[in-house]
């Protein structure tokens, strides 16, 4: 709430700072991965209601590739899998988990222990809305999604690190998609085609 009489020095410099658009918000973000737009929701008169921006998963993912140390966590993750075929009782992440070892390739074969010299990557999907007045504000707010993956074969402190998140796109507001309706399943969409592909080609 800005204080009475207007927002104070810093509530201004706030204010001035919130990017206005995609492009302002890829630039300072350095995402450098052009988005791709999509029209959710039509209106009466079959014109675009609101747009998705898409941030690609391929264009997303050389770039994670790239970074220092990221195939040797992936070779590691899957290593460990094939030298303990069965699941450990301790849980410690992912790679003691019996999914990872049962898991199955588009061929049918396992997907980490018959790998052969492919890398094979696991990721966990995290939906989230939050209130972009802050969480303080009463009455009507405004809600801003955001939907990204998170790769399960970093070690735990990398895992949840943004720097090693893949942000597939913002929800924009003002309302959260009506879960009625499965009306997340728009904004997924393009994600699951780029997933389908990498499971099926690689």
């Amino acid at each position: 709430m800005l204080a009475p009489g207007g927002g104070t020095i810093e509530q201004n410099n706030a204010i001035r700072d919130i990017p206005e658009t995609i492009s302002t918000l890829e630039t300072r973000l350095n995402l450098g991965i052009s988005t791709v737009p999509y029209a959710v929701l039509l209106d009466d008169y079959d014109k675009p209601f609101k747009m998705f921006h898409y941030y690609p998963f391929f264009d997303w993912f050389g770039k994670f590739l790239s970074l220092p140390g990221i195939e040797e966590h992936g070779d590691r993750f899957c290593d460990h899998v094939i030298a303990n075929p069965e699941n450990s009782s301790d849980k410690r992440d992912a790679r003691d988990g019996d999914y990872v070892r049962k898991f199955r390739a588009d061929d049918g074969s396992l997907f980490v222990a018959d790998r052969g010299e492919e890398g094979r990557w696991f990721f966990r999907l995290h939906a989230d809305s939050f209130n972009v007045e802050g969480n303080r504000i009463r009455g009507a707010t405004r809600s801003t999604g955001v939907l990204g993956l998170l790769c399960l074969n970093l070690p735990l402190h990398m895992t949840n690190d943004s720097a090693y998140v893949y942000l597939a796109g913002l929800i924009q507001g003002p309302n959260e998609p009506e879960p009625k309706e499965a009306a997340h399943s728009y904004y997924l969409q393009p994600l699951m085609r780029d997933l389908d592909l990498a499971y099926t080609r690689g």
